[in-house]
């Protein structure tokens, strides 16, 4: 018989294989929230906001991220979302790109409707917003495919989930993941173009008339590839014409978070002190396939979700689209 000591020591090792090999399988699968636990995991989460500098991780705590996340509540996977009221709406259909090329729109300036008051703090005030020249941005998120000629024409380092380097046959018109902002934006930048502000990609993605979701103000699980669809995989762009914004852009909801230039920081008028502000996380938009319920998220796919990441992190869920 094993000592009692020694009994212990193999327990432990066994269950933290078997916490890190669920949490590593599930990471991979697209999901890094599978397994944790309703408390702070700090190490878990760290591999997604902060760097791996140590000098970095020393203040990562409840007290940081509980101004935007907390426990695990199943009421905030509501799918129904008060609606705008008191606030003067265009009506809907009113919105017309100003061209159409193969790849990209041209979306108008002029003011919008920005934020949204009812739900997680960072998303309001609700506040009319001008962009002040019009501006093009891509229809659909960059694949695999697109990706591949930028790697090939500058020796760029390939995403971590190509295998030997290279795309996997039938995932060309995947949008392509594991792309840090630094690749999002160098790619932009090779392909003459740059990633959008956070209010250039909210515009394009709702409109003018204030729509909760790039199709209208009910959310529908059929119109984007939301973790309430249940499909728990990536799909090619475009699959889900029915789920458009208004000018025409698809997987503005679901499918992959998106990359844009924009700092994290709190809007005009809001009073929500929150120690994540400030020049240290880009903003990503749009939500993804991948369940962030640990997040206390609830729907990502609204057009007014915002999350913010390290411009250093990569995963399974995070991809871009680029304007000019």
């Amino acid at each position: 018989m094993l000592p009692a000591m020694l009994r212990r020591a193999l327990g432990v090792a066994v269950f933290c294989a078997a916490a890190w090999g669920g949490w590593a399988s599930a990471a991979w699968a697209g999901d890094p929230h599978v397994g944790m636990s309703n408390r702070w995991d700090q190490e878990a989460c760290r591999a997604c906001h902060l760097p791996t500098h140590p000098a970095d991780r020393s203040s990562f705590d409840a007290v940081t991220c509980g101004g935007c996340h907390g426990a695990r509540s199943a009421s905030e996977d509501t799918r129904v979302l008060p609606p705008i009221e008191g606030y003067p709406r265009k009506p809907k259909g009113a919105d017309k790109p100003l061209a159409v090329t193969a790849d990209m729109v041209e979306i108008p300036a002029g003011p919008f409707i920005m934020g949204y008051d009812k739900r997680h703090p960072d998303e309001g005030p609700m506040h009319s917003e001008t962009i002040d020249t019009p501006y093009w941005i891509d229809k659909h998120e960059v694949t695999n495919l697109a990706y591949r000629a930028f790697v090939e024409a500058t020796g760029h380092k390939t995403p971590d989930h190509w295998r030997g380097g290279a795309v996997a046959p039938g995932d060309e018109k995947l949008p392509v993941v594991y792309v840090t902002w630094y690749d999002a934006h160098d790619f932009c930048a090779w392909a003459g173009k740059r990633l959008p502000t956070e209010a250039e990609w909210e515009k394009a993605a709702r409109g003018t008339d204030g729509r909760l979701f790039p199709w209208g103000d009910a959310f529908d699980a059929s119109k984007s590839n939301s973790p309430q669809r249940g499909l728990g995989r990536l799909m090619p762009v475009g699959s889900f014409p029915q789920g458009r914004s208004p000018y025409g852009l698809s997987d503005v909801s679901g499918n992959v978070w998106e990359w844009t230039e924009s700092w994290y920081l709190p809007y005009p008028g809001n009073t929500h002190g929150s120690v994540n502000y400030g020049e240290q996380y880009k903003v990503v938009r749009g939500g993804s396939y991948v369940d962030c319920s640990f997040y206390r998220c609830g729907l990502s796919a609204p057009t007014f979700n915002r999350g913010f990441f390290k411009r250093e992190t990569r995963n399974a869920g995070f991809g871009f689209r680029c304007a000019k």
